[in-house]
């Protein structure tokens, strides 16, 4: 039973991938509403950031899809993980368009109330900021047929820090003050044995 559950799923998460330019609705609920929140994040060029997509306010979430829309010239797409209050999922992403991540999926129990989604990994490629924002966002409920759920967003941002970070120049820093003790040294010690007969 589980098995044909799961190929249940990836199959409904398939659609919805393969729908979401389309903006193919299923079925339209006028009393259902959930507010998708993505977070933001800062570091420096090189390293890597998590931007988290929250939900608010789902009553009997059963799917859900929708494109994280970002600036390719400042951010990188790596990995996306379930977040801590998505209940056991079936999820599917495709990153390959640049700077739009989709991301498809579905939950085996309806979920009910607030928390973290989804956790979206990049690497800072470079630049100062890049606006991070969700497009062609879906909701379904778990009825039959699936009920489409009015979604609202809210994006988010990367900012850009000042290069690697404070460790990488604290680190930089220690080095040259050790640098200039050792060249301090050597220089009492010649100037030492220079004076001696």
């Amino acid at each position: 039973m589980s098995a044909m559950r799961n190929w249940a799923h990836r199959v409904l998460i398939g659609a919805l991938i393969t729908a979401l330019p389309s903006g193919v609705v299923l079925a339209a609920s006028e009393a259902s509403t959930l507010t998708l929140t993505v977070g933001s994040a800062e570091g420096g060029v090189g390293s890597e950031v998590v931007v988290p997509v929250g939900v608010q306010g789902s009553q009997a979430l059963g799917a859900l899809q929708m494109e994280l829309v970002y600036d390719p010239a400042v951010l990188e797409p790596k990995t996306v993980d379930e977040g801590a209050a998505l209940p056991a999922a079936t999820m599917d992403d495709n990153p390959a368009v640049a700077g739009r991540w989709k991301v498809g999926l579905a939950v085996s129990k309806a979920f009910t109330g607030d928390g973290e989604m989804l956790r979206f990994r990049f690497r800072i490629r470079g630049g100062s900021k890049s606006a991070v924002t969700l497009a062609n966002a879906h909701a379904w409920d778990q009825s039959t047929p699936p009920l489409e759920m009015l979604v609202r967003v809210q994006g988010g941002s990367v900012v850009v820090g000042g290069g690697p970070g404070w460790i990488v120049y604290a680190g930089l820093g220690g080095a040259a003050v050790v640098l200039l003790l050792v060249a301090r040294a050597v220089a009492r010690r010649r100037r030492v044995s220079a004076t001696k007969p």
